[in-house]
């Protein structure tokens, strides 16, 4: 029974990806779901997901804060024939373990990216870190830039503008609960107005 609803499982995830990539216009030339695999370093288990095709150049996927290595799912599907993608739960996220000792600085994460990449044999990889991960990825390069191939920033910069990272932070701390999925809609749109709703996943789902 326990196979049984493990299959299930993965089946239902499967075709949730494959509704997601064809209502987002995904082009792969097959739906397939990533490898969970954990592994430990530094004295803590970390989780990442690897899409497979290891003799590809790699691509080390970074999510952002309060997100996981799911965010950037539909990009590793679109770019997994013609590289390695593998996109890492960052400490205390996702189904990675939380540190012991609350130790989340800027330099840990980074150690924590230079230990990952040397344990999978990483080299001349490209990182793509966005908000949170944009910066252990920066930090990351400051200490190993001749273990980069290229470096994608997503929502973050060298520098930070204190106003909308209080505007995040305080988006990320309201932890009310939403009647219906339509408010969590308008609430991410309310924080970005400049988003489109058609490019939301969620509002795409419903």
């Amino acid at each position: 029974m326990k196979n049984h609803g493990f299959h299930r499982e993965r089946a239902e995830e499967l075709d949730a990806l494959a509704y997601a990539a064809k209502k987002l216009g995904v082009r792969t030339t097959n739906v397939a779901l990533p490898e969970d695999v954990d592994v430990i370093l530094r004295g803590l288990r970390f989780h990442y997901l690897d899409w497979g095709n290891s003799e590809q150049s790699p691509i080390l996927f970074l999510h952002g804060g309060g997100l996981t290595a799911h965010t950037f799912d539909l990009v590793c599907l679109s770019l997994r024939d013609k590289y390695h993608c593998i996109a890492l739960d960052q400490r205390g996220h996702g189904d990675s373990e939380w540190s012991p000792v609350m130790d989340y600085g800027l330099s840990t994460h980074a150690a924590d990216i230079a230990t990952f990449a040397a344990s999978l044999g990483l080299r001349r990889l490209t990182a793509v870190g966005m908000s949170m991960g944009g910066l252990n990825a920066l930090k990351f390069a400051a200490d190993h830039g001749a273990d980069l191939m290229a470096l994608v920033l997503i929502d973050i910069g060298p520098d930070i503008q204190e106003a909308g990272s209080k505007r995040i932070r305080g988006f990320m701390a309201e932890s009310s609960d939403l009647d219906s999925i339509d408010d969590y809609i308008k609430r991410a749109i309310a924080l970005n107005p400049r988003r489109e709703l058609r490019k939301l996943p969620i509002a795409n789902s419903l």
